[in-house]
């Protein structure tokens, strides 16, 4: 995604939630639909950049390292002050 290609996954752990509207997410256990859907973005240039532009915006939007240093210390000052609550 953060290379502005279109992706296709299959629905495990987060995925779904990480790709949003910029990809095709199918069953685990479909090699039918994953395949179906990858001869999908081959044949449709249209939908091929859409979902292209759309994963990088997601990722530049969502997904930068600013972005993760920032939630990863709200995350930690959230634990440690409940933390400090509790034990006191």
């Amino acid at each position: 995604m953060a290379c502005g290609k279109p992706v296709v996954d299959t629905d495990v752990g987060g995925v779904k939630e990480v790709l949003g509207d910029a990809g095709i997410v199918v069953p685990p256990t479909s090699s039918k639909e994953l395949a179906d859907a990858i001869l999908r973005i081959l044949e449709d240039g249209e939908l091929r950049r859409r979902l292209g532009e759309r994963g990088r915006e997601r990722v530049l939007k969502l997904f930068t390292y600013r972005r993760f240093l920032e939630e990863y210390r709200r995350l930690y000052l959230e634990i440690a002050s409940e933390s400090y609550c509790r034990a006191g």
